[in-house]
C-alpha cells in the first residue's frame, strides 16, 4: 500500500500543472500531508495489541474479566439469618407476618 501512495504522490503534480498551474505545489503538498497521515494512523491501528501506551491494554482487561467471573462463581457464606430465609421461604414469611 506504501508503494501506491508514494507512486500517486510522485505522479500527481504532473497530473494538476494543467489545472492548476502554480498552485499545483500547494495542493500537491496537502494531498500528500493528508495521505501519508492517514497512512501512518492506519499502521498504528493495524496492530492493537502490543505493550506500547497507545495499545489496547489486553491484561488489563483479562484481569478483570477474570476478577468478575470469579467473584460470579465463588460460593457467598450467608448469615444464619438470611441462610434461613433461602433455605426455608415459607417459614422466613410466616416470622416476618407474627412479628407484625
Amino acid at each position: 500500500m506504501r508503494q501506491c501512495i508514494f507512486l500517486y504522490l510522485l505522479l500527481l503534480p504532473w497530473c494538476l500543472v494543467e489545472s492548476y498551474g502554480f498552485w499545483t505545489i500547494l495542493a500537491t503538498i496537502i494531498v500528500s500531508y493528508f495521505m501519508v497521515g492517514i497512512e501512518i494512523i492506519a499502521e498504528t491501528v493495524e496492530q492493537p495489541f502490543g505493550s506500547s501506551d497507545d495499545h489496547i491494554p489486553l491484561d488489563e482487561i483479562c484481569n478483570g474479566l477474570a476478577d468478575s467471573i470469579r467473584e460470579i462463581v465463588e460460593p457467598r457464606v450467608l448469615p444464619v439469618r438470611m441462610a434461613a430465609e433461602v433455605t426455608n421461604p415459607r417459614r422466613a414469611s410466616g416470622a416476618k407476618a407474627a412479628r407484625s
